[in-house]
């Protein structure tokens, strides 16, 4: 099985990206293997944005989540590889 590809931004740049908020993707619950933000988390919403992606992903898939940020890294990525960003 190939794998899907889901592009978002507030601005869709070409016909491959949907335009949202990336604090509320159209995407159901647990419905990702892997989330990758790339400078969302730069924003001030960035709390928001990691619930989304908890939401999103599979929980219990047994999948390690990693997070890189510059200027938040360190608190992001502890809440994601725990898999929990209600302590947030």
């Amino acid at each position: 099985m190939p794998n899907k590809v889901h592009s978002f931004d507030l601005v869709a740049a070409n016909e491959r990206v949907t335009a949202c908020n990336i604090s509320r993707v159209p995407l159901p619950n647990a419905s990702l293997d892997v989330a990758i933000f790339c400078l969302s988390l730069m924003g001030v919403d960035f709390i928001k944005f990691i619930h989304e992606a908890h939401r999103t992903l599979k929980q219990g898939s047994g999948t390690q989540r990693r997070l890189h940020a510059d200027a938040r890294g360190d608190l992001c990525g502890k809440a994601l590889r725990r898999g929990d960003s209600s302590s947030l």
